[in-house]
């Protein structure tokens, strides 16, 4: 049995010297203190930030004084320049704890994401559990980052695959 989370960034090099050694301090502890099989996977997928943009757009119009709506519609503008010029990366952090045996491995799993969620806080790091849906979608876009999003819904890993058939 396996339970996936999404833990937030952390940008080390931002950080003072003594920031940054708070942070290994947090890390390691939180090493310490697997009592089980982690996986770690630190993954870079592009960012389409034409959502983005166009939700700058529109709500630039709405601001409460010019200067803002000419900043909100100059950052739409360097945002979709940024799109068009280079590919901009969003970087992904996944854990994955594993438990092999079956009775009980459930209440395990939880927790263990728990207080490794608690030690994580520590440095500023959320971690938040996948549900079925949301663990599918990360799993598939790690086989095939490319591939166009499918129409429709997928089947769930335990529910029956069905179609519509095909009229002639």
């Amino acid at each position: 049995m396996a339970l996936a989370c999404r833990a937030s960034t952390v940008n080390f090099a931002l950080r003072t010297p003594d920031e940054q050694q708070a942070l290994v301090a947090a890390f390691a502890r939180v090493l310490h203190a697997l009592t089980g099989p982690v996986q770690l996977v630190v993954r870079s997928e592009r960012a389409d930030l034409a959502a983005l943009v166009s939700d700058l757009d529109e709500g630039a119009g709405g601001l409460p004084h010019p200067a803002l709506e000419a900043c909100a519609r100059d950052h739409a503008r360097f945002l979709g320049e940024l799109a068009r010029r280079r590919d901009v990366l969003r970087r992904t952090w996944l854990l994955v704890f594993r438990d092999p045996t079956r009775p009980g491995a459930g209440v395990r799993l939880a927790r263990r994401v728990e207080e490794a969620a608690a030690l994580l806080q520590a440095a500023g790091v959320q971690l938040a559990p996948l549900d079925q849906p949301h663990a599918h979608a990360v799993v598939g876009r790690a086989v095939d980052p490319d591939s166009p999003r499918p129409p429709g819904r997928l089947a769930l890993p335990d529910l029956p695959v069905t179609r519509t058939p095909r009229r002639p």
